[in-house]
């Protein structure tokens, strides 16, 4: 089963709208009308069922590969109070800690362009 988009659902309420309003003015009200309001439809449908949905696609802040060229030192603090908690209910985080921040394996790593640490 397909369900219509908002886009879609617009398109055919146009398509009515369309319909309605030509036949007032046309001496042949019905056939075009009915014509028009037709091939206005089936394009604007076919229009919103040719895009694609937007789904935003995220990353990570920094260019490496987790575990092997760099890792996680500290997870933003999701425990309001004087505790510190991760993600996942560790203590990889501390009071406060409002980012996630990447270390990566040494000097040499850095000097190709690699920051130590990023916070959101």
């Amino acid at each position: 089963m397909t369900l219509l988009s908002n886009k879609q659902i617009s398109a055919i309420f146009l398509a009515l709208g369309l319909t309605t309003i030509s036949s007032c003015g046309s001496q042949n009200p019905v056939n075009t009308s009915l014509v028009t309001a037709n091939s206005i439809a089936q394009n604007l449908v076919s229009t919103a069922v040719a895009q694609k949905p937007n789904i935003p696609q995220f990353g990570q802040p920094i260019d490496c590969t987790l575990g092997k060229d760099c890792f996680i030192l500290q997870y933003f603090d999701r425990d309001p109070s004087p505790a510190a908690v991760d993600f996942g209910c560790g203590r990889q985080t501390y009071n406060g800690h409002d980012g996630t921040d990447f270390g990566i394996p040494d000097a040499k790593a850095m000097a190709k362009g690699h920051h130590f640490s990023l916070s959101r």
